[in-house]
């Protein structure tokens, strides 16, 4: 099996504890668009798929990789191989933006601070910032968090991106085209786009390869969206 074949990630047989059942496989240069109409259940998926929560039934593996077969330290370490905008920020507030968005970068050391520093102000500004922001995080907007976010989930080149309501729904439409053209030079990197936002799952200009509606039951696969 070569590269192309290793799903990036993959829920198999997977049941959570309150019997939802979930099966999804993303291969790399694919992109599965998830809606829910509850944000809480993103984060509760999202957490499954970064192996924080462990299933009742069945395997999550991320870039080839079980998550319940890792050491602590094994988890650590393939967790910074992951792309991610959390729903809930995931901004430390004692530190900058600048330091959370190469921090990653710096600790599993994937390039110096000079070179991090200076790729996350170009994709700061591809989103749509004037530069690296360096106040804290409350000190700027959520759409500029949510600008910030995005660069940080670009930053180290990662295999696969999890992307939890990157457009907070579907109030920062403005990143929207930005998102999508660093999507499409991030290939072959798989991406997960989790929204709440019918409007953003309907959207046909987005590429998604599969869309699933995600509820009570688990993850249901849907072939045609309505025009």
């Amino acid at each position: 099996m070569n590269a192309s074949e290793i799903p990036a990630l993959e829920l198999d047989g997977l049941r959570d504890a309150r019997g939802g059942r979930y099966a999804l496989r993303v291969l790399p240069g694919e992109l599965a668009l998830i809606q829910a109409d509850d944000p809480a259940m993103l984060t509760g998926f999202t957490e499954l798929c970064l192996g924080l929560i462990p299933p009742s039934a069945g395997v999550v593996s991320a870039l080839g990789l079980d998550w319940a077969e890792l050491t602590p330290d094994a988890a650590r370490s393939l967790r910074g191989r992951i792309g991610l905008v959390s729903l809930q920020g995931g901004w430390a507030p004692h530190l900058s933006v600048a330091e959370s968005v190469i921090l990653a970068g710096l600790q599993h050391r994937l390039g110096s601070a000079a070179a991090l520093r200076e790729r996350a102000a170009e994709l700061c500004r591809r989103f749509g910032l004037p530069g690296l922001p360096l106040e804290r995080p409350g000190q700027l907007s959520q759409p500029e968090l949510a600008r910030a976010a995005c660069a940080r989930a670009f930053l180290n080149r990662p295999g696969l991106l999890i992307l939890e309501s990157p457009l907070q729904g579907n109030t920062v439409p403005e990143l929207r085209l930005p998102l999508l053209e660093a999507l499409a030079t991030a290939q072959p990197a798989a991406c997960l786009w989790l929204t709440t936002s019918l409007s953003v799952w309907t959207d046909r200009a987005i590429p998604a390869t599969q869309r699933h509606r995600l509820g009570a039951g688990g993850l249901d696969a849907i072939r045609r969206v309505a025009a």
